[in-house]
């Protein structure tokens, strides 16, 4: 765990909660993105999200993914799924000192509804790691925003659709309850009278 820096208004690091000199200063941070890289469920359960859009830059989990367009899907699939269930296995039968981080990186999931990144050669793969130690230059900061917009353009239509259906289910809802509203008013709904009808 690590403070969880901030700018005050003069512009001078300092830590996120003494900001405002709150009560909780002793408070940490820790980036879960290794342990848990897509937080769907928690996302899921707090802001009513079902539909993720996923940019996937770790260099770790890329080459898994570069295999759907080596391999047919279904054979892709299957090899990803039985790395995922092999590293789940080892993270259980391990003993308890043996650091096991490195495998419960690989039994997430780590791809979303849509899931762009960027497409790797071997070459490619390496210069990116070579370059994930350094701080990028300006030129290559570009070619790698040209890069990730050109892996993106062809995932646009997809996203189109699922929003526009999206509207449509909304729409949809937003008029049947209207008719309901409408349909209801002036009379008592049948539930009300059950137990009348009984007697």
């Amino acid at each position: 765990p690590t403070d969880l820096l901030a700018k005050n208004r003069q512009g001078e690091f300092v830590k996120y909660m003494n900001i405002d000199k709150t009560h909780c200063s002793d408070r940490r941070w820790r980036d879960g993105s290794l342990e848990e890289d897509l937080p769907t469920q928690g996302v899921s359960e707090m802001f009513n999200v079902n539909y993720f859009l996923v940019s996937q830059v770790n260099p770790h989990i890329v080459p898994w993914l570069a295999l759907k367009k080596i391999f047919p899907p279904k054979l892709s699939y299957l090899i990803i799924s039985e790395w995922k269930h092999r590293c789940q296995q080892l993270a259980e039968i391990l003993p308890h000192w043996f650091p096991k981080h490195a495998l419960l990186v690989f039994c997430q999931r780590w791809e979303g509804d849509v899931t762009v990144y960027m497409d790797t050669t071997i070459m490619s793969y390496i210069s990116m790691l070579i370059r994930a130690a350094m701080n990028p230059s300006s030129y290559t900061l570009k070619v790698g925003i040209e890069a990730g917009q050109r892996n993106t353009w062809p995932k646009l239509a997809a996203i189109q659709a699922n929003c526009a259906i999206e509207q449509t289910l909304d729409s949809c809802i937003s008029k049947l309850k209207k008719n309901r509203l409408a349909n209801t008013r002036g009379r008592i709904p049948s539930w009300l009278n059950i137990f009348s009808r009984e007697n």
